[in-house]
């Protein structure tokens, strides 16, 4: 940026630190839009702060991180205050979730050194609580540690607009990871043991049906609920396994990135579920369900391929027009996978309507070798000329449709 006097820094009313230039605004802080905003200047870093009426920061000028520790007070209190908090190792027990806001960065000493547990005894669940949520923020980073719900809260971490990256995430109640809006990205991370049965003390056996939650004890690793909206979240070099439930199930969500996982031995329908989700690329990872698995316990028109109702490792399923559910526009590409069904794009049948169910939907160089029915999908002479399109797969088995 070039020296001159035709720039000017202004501290806005609306809580925004503005850099104007000779063509008007050139740089701007992105501050709360609060009148009671604090502007602050300082020799030591972060040098420049905006803090909101309690304190709080709310944009600085160099991210310092600051450490938290037991005689900092609770957790939650300290990370209001500062945009980045760093966790020392240890294990450390939360009684209620941890809420994270724009900008903020929460990190550990690794997986296996600094572990955040829900308290089993103290802990309240209501169905949609997790214990990092960042609802309606953008731009929230954690990273390097373990987030053990303890079979009691419902997310390890939920919401919109984190990145989890080198996390352990285990134990949820019903999953690992929640996603309800745009900008979610789990990478490099374990995501297990979600929807297990627990036997908690003074609490008795509780799972995913716990608390007229669900109703069932299918969970999943990673839910994802929308309704056809293009979240966009990328699932990229993670470990997903021994799950109770799919290792995603993904419910209305549209325009993802499944990326180079390894997915084994979870349990449900599918490792991977896709239900009025379009625009996905599930490509390069390693997937194998087991054979014996249930087939869909929700949607019917989805529960059956040529060789009845089973599970696949990767399903495909469409069964209503309202509210863009449509699963069309994928592209499902050189994954090596494997379970009764290897991939089934829900196979039509006699009396189905002709616009229920996935197309236009790209299968290409996937090796399934080692299912039951390889490849199964709608017959193209029913449905033309909205058809899928299979090239380059190897969809060995001893029945395949493809």
């Amino acid at each position: 940026m070039p020296v001159s006097n035709q720039y000017k820094a202004v501290f806005q009313t609306d809580g925004n630190l503005v850099l104007y230039g000779p063509q008007g605004a050139h740089w701007a802080s992105g501050g709360s839009g609060s009148s009671d905003s604090q502007f602050s200047l300082s020799d030591t870093p972060p040098y420049i702060e905006l803090l909101d009426a309690s304190g709080h920061q709310l944009w600085v000028a160099v991210k310092a991180c600051q450490t938290w520790s037991s005689a900092s007070g609770p957790i939650q209190a300290f990370v209001g205050k500062y945009l980045c908090v760093t966790l020392p190792s240890g294990t450390f027990e939360l009684e209620s979730p941890i809420h994270l806001r724009s900008g903020q960065s929460l990190v550990g000493q690794g997986k296996d050194n600094t572990i955040l547990r829900a308290s089993q005894a103290k802990w309240k669940f209501n169905g949609t609580d997790s214990m990092i949520v960042s609802v309606g923020a953008t731009r929230v980073r954690v990273q390097n540690l373990t987030i053990d719900a303890a079979g009691i809260a419902t997310y390890a971490a939920a919401s919109t607009g984190m990145t989890l990256d080198q996390l352990a995430m285990i134990n949820g109640r019903c999953s690992s990871v929640g996603i309800t809006g745009p900008g979610m990205v789990i990478t490099n991370s374990v995501l297990a043991f979600s929807a297990r049965t627990t036997n908690i003390p003074g609490r008795g056996p509780i799972n995913c049906a716990s608390g007229n939650f669900g109703g069932v004890a299918l969970g999943a690793a990673i839910y994802a609920q929308g309704t056809g909206n293009n979240y966009a979240p990328l699932i990229a070099h993670n470990r997903i396994y021994s799950n109770v439930g799919p290792a995603l199930d993904d419910n209305g969500v549209w325009g993802g990135n499944l990326i180079d996982n390894d997915i084994f031995d979870n349990e449900g329908w599918a490792a991977v579920s896709l239900y009025g989700a379009s625009y996905w690329t599930i490509s390069g990872n390693k997937i194998s369900h087991p054979a014996d698995q249930p087939p869909q316990p929700y949607h019917s028109q989805c529960a059956r391929g040529p060789a009845g109702g089973h599970s696949a490792a990767i399903m495909l399923c469409e069964d209503t027009d309202k509210n863009n559910l449509f699963t069309d526009h994928n592209v499902i590409k050189e994954n090596k996978v494997s379970g009764y069904y290897g991939i089934l794009s829900e196979v039509a049948y006699v009396g189905q309507n002709p616009s229920l169910v996935p197309k236009d939907n790209k299968f290409i160089g996937n090796d399934v070798t080692g299912s039951v029915t390889g490849c199964a999908d709608s017959r193209q002479d029913q449905w033309l000329p909205n058809s899928d399109n299979w090239s380059g797969n190897n969809c060995a088995g001893p029945k395949t449709s493809k």
